[in-house]
């Protein structure tokens, strides 16, 4: 089997698989952490060492930024929402708009991109768009929008940001774009979506440009089921009486997180995303490295093979994730066609986000759902690239004498 699909969920790398298990069974994990007694203690004051070493490693000050375990970005992206939907950030006094309405002089724009994962714009789109909301959608990435559109960004009250586009690769450089955006508009918030980039590249709150950050654990060779949210304490009124986002549960019952998120904390899950993200960050070079060999590799034999004419790469290297290769098939062969065949041969690839995957998803501009989302992680070979590479000349040889 060859798994390229990483960027839909990852194995577990084995120091991660390993102390997960252990967890598992360990009697000093498998207790409750919200219980009084002294294994439920202990296990408090470990996930407590944990949160401190995820906040250290991205450099956010703990005085300025609260961590909160969750389940997956997608509770996290929403939980921003939602909360964002019932704060007093954005003010009533705007007539409702159609999106991208550029002459509406309301001041509640919310910016974001077209290409962001699902539960960045379904909660948009369902949630918010019912209120006198102006909503803008930058029309590539969002970085050329924020360049382009300076006045709207002025006016903007809330930014997503994707750090690495799930569909394309496309590479945000957050920090930086964050300070420009706060530059422009030092009473916006920021979010990121960093779901495809956490543990991939170095990531650095230091500053505080950023105001909340969605990660994911399965996307970088940690567990299913669990995910961080960081957020800074004075966007939800800790330290400030200015108009800001106070954080709003999706879940009640409990008082875990701090009474943000009501649930019992996936002890074992946590424990391995923590191993996960730590062997992560002492390989980041070399991973990056080695992927980007790999990137590479596909691109230059490609370009070079006379059969595969016609095919194109959505975005060049240096604008992307390596981790990310987007191919996009000319429209007369059907990138499904192309991925149902080397399903036969056991390779894995994706043609769009496993989150979209049932319904039509705009890639870049009029490419769409004829692209082949080639997605690498940590455990890929360099033998399994050089298979998918002669598996799919092959096989996109073949069809080509067909249509």
């Amino acid at each position: 089997m060859i798994y390229l699909d990483h960027a839909a969920g990852t194995p577990l790398i084995d120091s991660a698989l390993k102390i997960y298990q252990e967890s598992l069974v360990n009697h000093n994990n498998y207790a409750n952490s919200s219980s009084k007694h002294q294994l439920g203690s202990n296990l408090s004051k470990k996930i407590e060492a944990i949160r401190a070493d995820f906040l250290s490693w991205v450099k956010a000050d703990a005085d300025r930024y609260d961590l909160i375990f969750t389940s997956s970005t997608t509770e996290s992206n929403n939980m921003i929402i939602n909360s964002l939907d019932k704060s007093d950030l954005l003010k009533e006094d705007g007539n409702k708009s159609n999106n991208n309405n550029k002459s509406n002089n309301s001041n509640n724009i919310i910016c974001y991109s077209k290409t962001d994962h699902p539960s960045i714009t379904v909660p948009i789109s369902k949630i918010l768009s019912k209120k006198d909301y102006q909503f803008y959608e930058f029309d590539k990435n969002i970085e050329k929008g924020i360049e382009k559109d300076i006045d709207i960004v002025n006016r903007a009250k809330f930014v997503i940001l994707t750090q690495v586009n799930n569909l394309n690769g496309f590479f945000c450089q957050a920090e930086e774009m964050a300070k420009k955006i706060k530059e422009m508009n030092k009473n916006i918030f920021i979010h990121l979506d960093a779901a495809q980039g956490f543990g991939k590249f170095k990531l650095d709150l230091s500053e505080g440009h950023i105001d909340s950050v969605a990660t994911s654990s399965y996307k970088m060779g940690g567990p299913k089921g669990v995910a961080l949210l960081y957020c800074k304490k004075n966007c939800y009124g800790h330290e400030s009486n200015e108009k800001k986002i106070p954080l709003r549960p999706l879940l009640f019952g409990g008082e875990q997180e701090s009474g943000y998120r009501s649930s019992t904390l996936n002890a074992p899950a946590i424990i391995a995303y923590h191993e996960a993200y730590k062997w992560a960050q002492n390989n980041l070079k070399n991973n990056y490295d080695r992927i980007l060999d790999f990137n590479l590799k596909i691109r230059s034999n490609f370009s070079e093979n006379n059969s595969c004419k016609g095919i194109q790469f959505l975005y060049p290297v240096t604008n992307c994730s390596p981790y990310i290769l987007a191919i996009n098939i000319p429209l007369n062969i059907s990138a499904d066609i192309i991925q149902r065949h080397l399903d036969e041969k056991n390779i894995f690839v994706s043609t769009t986000s496993a989150c979209s995957s049932k319904k039509k998803v705009q890639i870049q501009e009029n490419k769409t759902q004829n692209t082949i989302r080639v997605s690498f992680g940590f455990t890929t070979t360099e033998e399994e690239v050089s298979q998918f590479i002669k598996a799919f000349i092959q096989i996109y040889g073949d069809l080509k004498k067909i249509f």
